[in-house]
């Protein structure tokens, strides 16, 4: 089984063909290619989920990777989506040319993927390991100011309001994250 036997949707109505960035493809007479790279970082939460590529309204592959997908010529709307549509683009197909296309998924579960010619950068920010590394460092220098103020006997109630501020901050920074991604969302 080659890499495009990988991507290529079970159901497809397009031919799938194998291609590299940069390197020539074989088209069937008159028709055109899009060529579509989508990658995940490696440590992004989302790297299990992998995203399917519609053209038209039609599936056309279904994973990361590289493939090209033959089209005949003519305005075609690329759509990237995971259980709902996250991204789409219109494109343009020529006869005989490929175009170039990369969709790079984001860092977390927030920012939207990020999707046009390529290179792509992966949007979002690793979230979780900086809040829990704020949420550590402040718990720890709480602890280190309730031993001062009352001595050896420190307990978590003294702790545990300020980890209750703390854990709203990182949830209502996520909130506005979240409201402000859609905005954003489809071509970059």
């Amino acid at each position: 089984m080659s890499a495009v036997d990988n991507l290529a949707y079970p159901d497809s109505p397009y031919q799938i063909v194998s291609y590299r960035f940069g390197k020539p493809v074989e088209l069937p007479a008159g028709q055109g290619g899009l060529a579509m790279r989508t990658w995940c970082p490696a440590r992004a939460r989302r790297s299990t989920l992998a995203p399917m590529v519609g053209v038209d309204g039609q599936p056309a592959l279904y994973g990361w990777g590289e493939a090209a997908i033959v089209l005949p010529p003519g305005d075609h709307v690329v759509e990237i989506q995971y259980v709902e549509p996250l991204a789409s683009k219109e494109v343009t197909i020529r006869a005989g040319e490929v175009t170039p296309l990369e969709y790079a998924a984001s860092r977390d579960a927030i920012a939207p993927g990020s999707l046009g010619a390529p290179p792509q950068r992966a949007a979002g920010t690793p979230l979780l390991p900086i809040g829990l590394a704020i949420v550590a460092a402040l718990f720890v220098f709480n602890i280190g100011l309730a031993v001062l103020v009352a001595g050896a006997h420190v307990s978590l109630g003294v702790a545990a309001p300020a980890l209750a501020v703390m854990a709203a901050g990182i949830v209502v920074g996520t909130v506005l994250r979240t409201r402000r991604g859609p905005a954003r969302r489809g071509t970059r």
